[in-house]
């Protein structure tokens, strides 16, 4: 069993955006669904970690995946696969958010085995100074 990392951000750092525990929220909720049903063993994993001046924040979970044709579209504005309970905005707010500081939103998943969401932003995002 690894050892959690636990990081800390003062409320007054200039780096710090409101989004983004937003972000990481929307990820974490995405996650839980993909679980809800068929997944006989749920397992949520959130770690963070920084590489090369850049913070990585990874939400995985082992449930229902997505498909390639799924994924091709799931960062767009109201594109959901959820019907009437999803709004199709949060995945393509992360986007936004990710793009708007200097990063990326990186999707690996296999369709009955699983998602890892990846949020990769800047240190210290040029768009923040």
């Amino acid at each position: 069993m690894s050892t959690p990392h636990v990081a800390s951000v003062s409320p007054n750092s200039s780096s710090l955006d409101s989004n983004y525990l937003n972000v990481i929220v929307n990820l974490i909720s995405n996650a839980l669904d993909a679980m809800k049903d068929g997944t006989d063993s749920p397992l949520l994993t959130v770690k963070g970690s920084s590489k090369d001046e850049q913070v990585i924040f990874e939400v995985i979970d082992n449930g229902s995946g997505i498909s390639p044709e799924v994924l091709e579209h799931c960062r767009e504005q109201f594109y959901s696969t959820k019907g009437e309970h999803g709004s199709g905005i949060g995945l393509h707010m992360v986007h936004l958010c990710a793009e708007k500081h200097g990063g990326q939103l990186e999707l690996d998943s296999e369709v009955n085995i699983g998602t890892t969401a990846r949020l990769i932003l800047p240190l210290r995002s040029q768009h923040l100074k």
